[in-house]
């Protein structure tokens, strides 16, 4: 298709006007007289196929992206935060959330009261949610750090007791709606004194954005980073300290085998 698209520029033919003309030259060959030569005919009507394939695989998009549509991956967390994964725009948001759907849903739901905390690293307009969108995201699958992480959980608690009626909701998200997603909400959950626990911030999460089960959604840093955030609100606050320190020494206590590029190195 490329190319027969390449050839017709070069040549000046627009492929994908309609032609009624027969596939076939006449018995007898082709006369010179008729509009177009037997190759001319044939672009035409290759034109028609392109266009019709063209009309199929917009008709097949329009198809899934009615399928998915009302099926939105959003989770109340709590009443007031909302938990999903990254709005798509373009093909993705066809079996993903689509911006569209995931403005609609909220203004139909919650109109002027929602903010959107981006977590991801890839930023979007903000004035596709009216402007109340806070991109405070880091880098997927790491652990930010504490400084950052308490600093998100007072931007959501600025947003959601500035509202008197207690009407106001928080919708975060990340690039799944998983692991840096499950880490900021635990750790607020904490902050605002919901949980003291890590453990059982972290289930709770689990269960609301995940009743079929789903369990290991944090990595063992970001992990760290909810244990830090409980630690530092505890009664009383356990503060980490700003102290350079230098590692001196590992012991291992069994001898770990390496595997690097098909060569076995034993460390001890």
């Amino acid at each position: 298709i490329r190319e027969v698209e390449s050839v017709a520029k070069r040549v000046n033919v627009d492929l994908y006007q309609p032609s009624d003309e027969p596939l076939l030259a006449p018995a007898g060959g082709v006369d010179q007289k008729d509009s177009g030569s037997f190759f001319g005919k044939m672009r035409s009507h290759a034109g028609n196929l392109l266009k019709g394939l063209k009309d199929t695989s917009s008709k097949m998009m329009h198809s899934v992206a009615g399928y998915y549509k009302g099926q939105l991956d959003i989770s109340y967390v709590t009443s007031r935060i909302l938990v999903m994964p990254y709005p798509h725009e373009g093909f993705e948001a066809a079996v993903k959330n689509s911006v569209n759907d995931v403005r609609d849903f909220l203004d139909a739901k919650h109109r002027d009261n929602y903010k959107i905390l981006n977590l991801a690293e890839k930023l979007y307009d903000s004035e596709k949610f009216h402007g109340r969108v806070s991109h405070c995201g880091w880098p997927a699958k790491r652990a930010p750090w504490l400084g950052s992480l308490v600093a998100v959980c007072k931007n959501i608690d600025s947003w959601l007791e500035s509202d008197e009626t207690r009407n106001s909701v928080i919708v975060v998200h990340c690039q799944d709606g998983k692991g840096t997603s499950a880490t900021v909400v635990a750790a607020y959950l904490i902050y605002c004194g919901l949980f003291s626990s890590p453990e059982a911030a972290l289930r709770y999460f689990a269960d609301r954005r995940f009743p079929a089960g789903y369990r290991g959604i944090v990595r063992p840093s970001q992990r760290r980073c909810v244990d830090c955030v409980a630690q530092l609100f505890a009664s009383p606050p356990l503060v980490p300290h700003s102290r350079s320190m230098t590692v001196k020494q590992i012991t291992f206590t069994t001898i770990p085998i390496f595997n690097l590029n098909k060569r076995a190195a034993n460390l001890s």
